[in-house]
């Protein structure tokens, strides 16, 4: 009858409207950088679209629930990503998140995660984190969610031989949690 969806990340306002002619009541609650953010609020104020919400913090949302949470290719880029999936560990049922790299180690040095530098968006330089399969898995399973599935995402290319006497089984993935 409804579908609420919190995209985290998106930069395009596509995967909206093919939502909104996919499903007649979809509510679509984006959250972005700032300066995305703004694209949004004037493309929802231009073409009166009434079930799209920019959120400006993820504050704004904590007294929600959601159907679908989706972090495309985002995660990864949050300082303070931690405390973003805390809050949203209990808004949505489902929790999807694509092209993440994850890896596995034996090395307790990286029991969380490594911070990298993107070189690949030249002349920009990000920095973002690679996780630990383990330990960032065991963030939804201890709080009753199982995973669905998980496979390698082939959107991008990502060479990762500089890694590979550290880590491993690292890969850029897709994988999608359910709520018990």
């Amino acid at each position: 009858e409804e579908l609420v969806f919190l995209d985290i990340g998106a930069d395009n306002i596509d995967f909206f409207l093919e939502l909104k002619n996919k499903f007649k009541n979809v509510k679509y609650f984006f959250f972005n950088l700032k300066s995305i953010n703004s694209i949004f609020d004037k493309l929802k104020h231009e073409n009166n679209y009434e079930n799209l919400f920019v959120v400006d913090q993820i504050e704004d949302v904590i007294d929600k629930k959601f159907d679908f949470i989706n972090f495309g290719s985002s995660i990864q880029y949050f300082d303070n990503y931690e405390i973003i999936l805390k809050k949203i560990l209990n808004l949505g049922k489902y929790i999807f998140f694509s092209g993440t790299t994850l890896f596995e180690t034996k090395n307790e040095k990286y029991k969380k995660h490594i911070i990298v530098k993107q070189v690949n968006v030249f002349p920009n330089i990000n920095y973002l984190y690679f996780f630990n399969k383990k330990y960032f898995f065991s963030l939804f399973i201890k709080n009753n969610f199982k995973l669905l599935f998980e496979k390698k995402n082939l959107t991008d290319k990502v060479n990762y031989d500089n890694f590979d006497r550290i880590f491993e089984n690292i890969d850029y993935m897709d994988f999608l949690f359910s709520k018990n």
